[in-house]
């Protein structure tokens, strides 16, 4: 990586972590999604990623998160500018809507700069992350999708997960691409995949 972009990007890097706590949890997560999901992640879809708590937190989902309508404002205030212009919004061919527009990492060295910097005790304000490892944060992904996944559609979240599904259609696709037994939270996952497959779930 030229020495000038690394600059760039580290000076964005500092900016996230000199923000409030909740500010900076929500730009590190955003990186997350934009590193390692299996395909770029939607406005509509980020937002409602965003709002699952961490998995072995009692805690509902963050539905007051969700904005009522997504504007420019929403997108540059919650997502781009939250992550010191590392990331980007691209519009899908012939899709003009915002929240169908998707998440991209500025530059493909942007990934390289952050698998690679000294981020560890930066991400050690996420949970059971301690660094942008790939197999530690798919792992959490795939716990994170089987979380969601499970949410009761007879309680409010689940009412609101059924009418939306911006976020449902790509958890139920790619959950089991994220695992990996190399993990050392692989145990873990093991136990929230077991839940899920109960044949007696009915969601």
């Amino acid at each position: 990586m030229p020495k000038e972009l690394e600059s760039v990007y580290r000076k964005g890097w500092e900016s996230i972590l000199n923000r409030p706590g909740n500010e900076k949890s929500r730009a590190l997560n955003i990186l997350r999604w934009a590193v390692f999901a299996a395909r770029p992640l939607t406005v509509s879809e980020i937002t409602e990623a965003l709002i699952i708590p961490d998995y072995e937190e009692d805690k509902d989902l963050l539905l007051d998160e969700i904005p009522d309508c997504y504007n420019r404002e929403y997108v540059s205030d919650r997502i781009v500018d939250l992550c010191a212009s590392l990331v980007e919004i691209r519009a899908i061919p012939r899709e003009e809507e915002l929240e169908s527009r998707t998440i991209h990492l500025r530059h493909f060295s942007v990934r390289e700069f952050l698998v690679t910097t000294d981020t560890c005790e930066a991400l050690s304000d996420l949970p059971y992350v301690s660094s942008f490892d790939r197999v530690l944060q798919n792992n959490y992904l795939a716990a994170i999708y089987l979380r969601y996944l499970q949410c009761e559609p007879n309680t409010e979240a689940g009412t609101v997960l059924l009418q939306e599904k911006a976020f449902y259609d790509y958890a139920a696709q790619f959950w089991y691409q994220h695992i990996s037994p190399a993990g050392s939270t692989y145990s873990t996952l093991i136990k929230f995949v077991n839940e899920f497959l109960e044949p007696k779930n009915t969601f």
